[in-house]
């Protein structure tokens, strides 16, 4: 009996959590239907944006009908064919050029090129004279015109191939007590024709110069004055990939020779040694001589190769 004034209370909090849960479910009702409808939103806003064709109405056909005021032909081929006047005369056989029927009478006047008056017929449009095959004398009607031979386009000499520009490659010896003297006067000799000089001098074991090998290049004008100066050696002549082939063929296996006389070196020598050094030295010079005849890409460059002393 002392609970029975709580019962209102009760009532009261089981109503209050049965609208708080209305409330909740309506919320969440709420703001579902606001967020599909921001979507929504948002899906036309771009579909208009970004692809505005799709609400556009599609082009209507176009259909081509008929002009009533256009009267169409009945029958195109109406005129190409009519019925024979007379049935009974025999149809002609076709009259073909240069052929004679049996029976039939010869022409008396053979063709001829000529017109009145006894020249050819002439062309008021282009001004040329019009002229068939002449007439042989002797001709008879019935028998053949000769034709004119065609042309002969054949011709005995055949075409001239394409000349090739020949590239120059100088090379000589000269052996001499001082080579190092000899290499500077002809390089300054060569320098004095507008050549490009390097030297690439070679030492004995004890240091001193034994020879020096002389690259350069000097323009193609000048190869003739060049072998009348030098009085001597061998002026190759042939196409630019073989004779820039044959130059560095020359100095890459001399080069390749030194790197392994280097490598010798090396075990027995420490590498500041004199006898590696001038040997890496001959090396370097010789890398920048090779460099030098790369550069002659051209025919009207000439590559020079002399050898002095022991080279």
């Amino acid at each position: 009996m002392e609970n029975e004034p709580l019962e209102p209370a009760v009532y009261a909090v089981e109503m209050y959590k049965q609208e708080d849960r209305q409330r909740r479910r309506s919320g969440t009702f709420a703001i579902v239907g606001v967020l599909c409808a921001l979507i929504g939103g948002g899906s036309v806003f771009a579909a208009f944006k970004y692809a505005p064709e799709w609400f556009q109405s599609a082009p209507p056909l176009a259909i081509n009908l008929p002009d009533p005021n256009v009267k169409s032909p009945e029958n195109t081929n109406a005129g190409l064919y009519s019925e024979p006047s007379d049935l009974t005369k025999p149809i002609e056989e076709p009259v073909v050029p240069g052929e004679t029927k049996p029976g039939a009478k010869p022409t008396e006047n053979p063709p001829s090129s000529l017109g009145e008056g006894g020249m050819p017929p002439f062309n008021p449009l282009s001004g040329a004279i019009i002229g068939d095959t002449p007439v042989p004398d002797g001709w008879k009607p019935g028998d053949p015109l000769p034709s004119t031979p065609p042309p002969n386009l054949t011709s005995d000499n055949p075409p001239a191939e394409p000349k090739v520009e020949e590239a120059n490659l100088i090379t000589a010896r000269v052996g001499g007590g001082d080579p190092e003297s000899e290499a500077n006067e002809i390089a300054s000799g060569l320098r004095g024709l507008g050549a490009s000089v390097r030297l690439a001098p070679h030492y004995s074991l004890g240091g001193s110069v034994v020879g020096v090998q002389i690259i350069g290049t000097i323009p193609a004008k000048s190869v003739k004055g060049l072998m009348a100066k030098m009085g001597g050696g061998d002026n190759w002549k042939g196409a630019l990939s073989d004779r820039n082939n044959r130059a560095e063929g020359m100095l890459a296996s001399r080069i390749k020779d030194l790197q392994a006389k280097e490598a010798q070196l090396k075990e027995k020598y420490v590498e500041d040694a004199t006898e590696v050094t001038v040997v890496k030295e001959e090396i370097q010079k010789l890398n920048q001589g090779l460099s030098l005849v790369r550069s002659a890409k051209s025919s009207g460059v000439a590559i020079i190769v002399i050898g002095i002393g022991s080279l």
